[in-house]
């Protein structure tokens, strides 16, 4: 699965994606935090789901509707993190916002909002 890791989720979030096997690029690695709506756009122009701590991807798909390839939002308690996001992508599965599986591909580019809540 193809993501893009937000700076807040972190560099070890993003380490564990890609030793699990996912195509990663962490936004921490850009020259600068080019903010939300920009790594938004980048992550679906990619067809990449973007890993976030931050609550305002989850606005920015639901409220202003703007197209992306599935989000993904966590608290971060770290290990428990890691297991959730591993049985996600591992299974190529997301939980949207009601609580139910849907499937998730590198096609699957609609605007549908996910999220998680660990």
């Amino acid at each position: 699965m193809k993501v893009l890791v937000d700076t807040c989720a972190g560099r070890r979030i993003a380490g564990y994606l890609r030793e699990q096997g996912h195509v990663v690029e962490y936004a921490g690695d850009w020259e600068k935090d080019p903010g939300d709506e920009t790594i938004l756009e980048t992550a679906t122009h990619n067809a990449m789901a973007v890993v976030t701590r931050d609550k305002d991807f989850g606005t920015l798909a639901v409220r202003d509707k703007r197209p992306h390839c599935g989000i993904i939002t966590y608290i971060p308690q770290i290990r428990r993190t890691i297991s959730m996001l591993y049985n996600m992508l591992y299974k190529n599965y997301a939980y949207n916002i009601f609580g139910t599986e849907s499937s998730l591909s590198t096609s699957f580019c609609t605007g549908v909002s996910f999220g998680a809540k660990v």
